[in-house]
């Protein structure tokens, strides 16, 4: 019995997860899109340039280019990524909520607490 009831508590919890598996994938795919977009103006513009990652990163020139830009889409894709949580973490109650609060309810009940059952 009371098993059951922590694998319903258990399967509660992850209910609606896909939707929200897919909100991420997209917003990951987004953030590249954006990511791409932003690296390729940035070495259209001139702004970056292989000779930069070269001589003053001491990167070896044997790597090309693509994968240069690869590594500043993924340093964009991973600040836009940051930025969103520390949005979320400022802006959400949830995540301004300091731990170790002591309330009368608990975000998470235990399955286990019924006091009728002995």
């Amino acid at each position: 019995m009371r098993l059951d009831r922590l694998k319903e508590k258990e399967v509660a919890k992850r209910q609606g997860s896909t939707g929200r598996t897919i909100v991420q994938i997209v917003w990951l795919l987004i953030a590249i899109g954006l990511g791409y977009a932003f690296t390729q103006y940035l070495f259209a513009e001139g702004v970056l340039t292989p000779n930069l990652f070269y001589t003053q990163l001491f990167i070896p020139r044997s790597v090309p280019v693509w994968a240069l830009k690869a590594g500043v889409i993924l340093v964009i894709v991973i600040a836009i990524q940051f930025f969103l949580f520390m949005g979320y973490a400022v802006a959400n109650p949830r995540g301004r909520a300091r731990t170790g609060r002591a309330t009368s309810h608990s975000t998470n009940p235990d399955p286990f607490d019924n006091p009728y059952e002995q």
